[in-house]
């Protein structure tokens, strides 16, 4: 029985990966954006769009946060010290990407 469960939820996940391609529409045959296509997104996402993304957005990353913290705090006893690279390693990204995006070295992001 949780074969066939399994099977049935990975033949689920495929045909909604179907659905969702189909829904975008043809593949785009060049990796850039024209300036008519820049400006009409921002022309869309200017409007209602971008306030719903934002506030979209900003919901998930808080929901996201809160569920991360409430892991952290149930598996501490269970991973131990461990729970801390996560969070160094984030903390220390923060300064890398400053870095770099700031101009101090040769790279520019």
């Amino acid at each position: 029985m949780l074969g066939a469960l399994q099977l049935l939820t990975i033949i689920g996940m495929i045909g909604a990966t179907f659905l969702v391609y189909q829904s975008l529409g043809p593949r785009r045959r060049t990796f850039t954006y024209t300036r008519e296509e820049k400006k009409d997104w921002d022309l869309l996402v200017s409007k209602d769009l971008g306030n719903w993304l934002t506030a979209s957005n900003i919901f998930a990353s808080i929901t996201s946060l809160a569920t991360v913290y409430i892991f952290f705090i149930g598996n501490t006893h269970t991973f131990g010290w461990w729970m801390l690279v996560p969070i160094a390693t984030i903390w220390a990204g923060a300064f890398v990407t400053n870095y770099l995006r700031d101009g101090w070295l040769p790279i520019q992001l």
